[in-house]
């Protein structure tokens, strides 16, 4: 029967005292996981395993981690640098050199009485440090139970490497017309164009640009997805005038320009209150005339800009207006319902 344990790579996971499961695995954060190919050393040599076991033992970890679309560079070809794992970082960055990998697969077997104890450690290179490692026992096991053990070990790595080798996810944001902003948790991050590798996980985007309604929006990013936004800015809308301004500029023009008349037209007229006595001559002219042409003019002038200001707004008004039902009117047709304001 199989106990599987994990296998703790620092001291403070041994205090943790996580209970037994079957091929367990501890997956170590570095700052770079992503696989692009694993050398797997050989099984160390035990006087109570035939080399015909090892060799299997080999060949079914190697199927596999070559089914997680992994490039596997065997233990045969390795046996020219190292006859054992590497130890030292001058040989792993040999390794990684030599064959094109980014990690190193080293397995370890011990045997007592028939008990098995194997460990699967993945290593990143040059620097050493683990990324998973598995570890299985088996009490009382055959050398079928054993190869077993391994595959099945083998195909909880192929998922685990399935998921390391995921790149970061990566954002582009393009939008018409380019040239806006893009701020990624209220941090500026570039204009668009855009594209930027992010981390995993929820965050909120703004696209701003002068003259269009910003756009805000929450996304959430996924290891080896990238994420492409086409962005359509729409154009702020005109302020609105309220319709009563302008019927109000109309109005106070139009009284404006009344006034306006009637001083012109009485300019020169007789001021009748005075035209008594010495202040009318032999030809019974009045010495005091209305003197308004100037304001008349004036007042004229200040309503015909009033008037011409309040059709303005007015049309203004009015065309807003329709190009809102216009608006109103196509969306109900794109989104099939009726619409009515």
């Amino acid at each position: 029967m199989w106990i599987a344990s994990i296998s703790c790579v620092c001291t403070l996971a041994l205090c943790l005292n996580v209970p037994a499961s079957a091929h367990a695995s501890s997956v170590v954060p570095t700052p770079d996981n992503h696989v692009r190919g694993v050398a797997v050393f050989a099984f160390p040599s035990v006087p109570t395993i035939p080399d015909h076991v090892r060799t299997a033992l080999e060949r079914r970890l190697h199927a596999e981690l070559e089914r997680s679309g992994v490039r596997v560079i065997e233990p045969a070809k390795l046996t020219e640098l190292a006859t054992t794992a590497c130890e030292d970082n001058r040989c792993r960055a040999r390794l990684a050199s030599k064959f094109g990998v980014s990690h190193a697969l080293v397995p370890s077997i011990t045997v007592t009485h028939r008990d098995y104890s194997i460990t699967l450690e993945l290593v990143a290179l040059p620097s050493g440090e683990p990324v998973l490692v598995a570890r299985d026992e088996c009490e009382i096991c055959g050398f079928a139970e054993v190869e077993a053990m391994v595959g099945g070990m083998a195909a909880s790595l192929h998922h685990m490497l399935a998921a390391v080798r995921q790149p970061p996810p990566r954002l582009t944001v393009e939008t018409t017309p380019p040239g806006a902003k893009v701020e990624l948790d209220g941090r500026l991050r570039g204009t668009t164009p855009f594209e930027l590798e992010v981390e995993p996980g929820a965050h909120e985007l703004t696209i701003t640009k002068p003259g269009y309604i910003a756009q805000h929006r929450k996304v959430t990013f996924v290891d080896g997805v990238r994420e492409r936004m086409q962005v359509e800015l729409q154009a702020r809308p005109p302020r609105v005038v309220p319709p009563w301004i302008g019927w109000s500029a109309l109005g106070l023009g139009a009284a404006a320009a009344g006034a306006g008349a009637t001083l012109v037209v009485l300019d020169e007229s007789p001021v009748r209150m005075s035209c008594n006595g010495m202040n009318v001559d032999a030809d019974d002219n009045c010495r005091f005339r209305y003197d308004t042409l100037a304001g008349g003019i004036g007042l004229l002038a200040a309503g015909a800009v009033l008037i011409g200001t309040g059709l303005g707004l007015v049309m203004h008004a009015r065309r807003v207006k329709a190009s809102r039902q216009d608006r109103a009117r196509v969306s109900s047709v794109l989104w099939g319902m009726r619409v009515s304001f």
